[in-house]
């Protein structure tokens, strides 16, 4: 797997070109059909790894497997990981790009496990409360988790924010 730090300066650099192209939202459409790609071929993935196969059989795979139908600055991107020894992890790289993305428009992820479906109002209350917490426009991801009892287990900006009864109920146990 490639390192965040590396995928990150070349999910930079996708995304500072697709912005300089105005090619944002078609760049992010490539990325999220390679990334199913790559789910579906998971043989490709190995070969494009697989230090007995020169560069230029990859190369010419990939432009064979991708050509005319991904952007030559996406495919590129994935020949320079490639030719430089990292792995072309299309998920990764993809992932960075889309958080790019919301960055830019001033958007956050949020993911709440609650032990039950949060109400409209629960899901707003939380939206106003993550807006005030972030400065940005916030999406709500929820997931129902039975095994959390009470309380919510929050994920924001790479935080887990862990109000379940569980971890509060071990909090008070070690300070006991």
């Amino acid at each position: 797997m490639i390192s965040i730090k590396v995928a990150s300066r070349y999910a930079q650099a996708l995304f500072d070109l697709a912005k300089e192209k105005n090619k944002i939202d078609e760049y992010s459409q490539e990325l999220r059909s390679l990334q199913e790609f790559f789910k579906e071929n998971p043989d490709l993935r190995k070969c494009l790894a697989h230090p007995e196969i020169s560069f230029k059989d990859k190369e010419n795979l990939l432009k064979r497997l991708l050509g005319g139908e991904i952007s030559t600055d996406i495919v590129s991107t994935l020949l320079l990981l490639i030719k430089k020894g990292h792995e072309a992890d299309v998920d990764v790289l993809g992932n960075l790009f889309f958080d790019l993305i919301l960055d830019f428009e001033g958007k956050e992820v949020v993911s709440v496990k609650a032990p039950y479906p949060l109400s409209r109002e629960e899901e707003g209350n939380l939206i106003n409360a993550m807006k005030s917490y972030t400065g940005k426009e916030i999406l709500l991801q929820t997931e129902v988790d039975t095994d959390i009892i009470a309380g919510l287990i929050i994920t924001v900006s790479g935080r887990v924010i862990d109000g379940s009864a569980k971890n509060v109920l071990d909090k008070l146990r070690s300070n006991a």
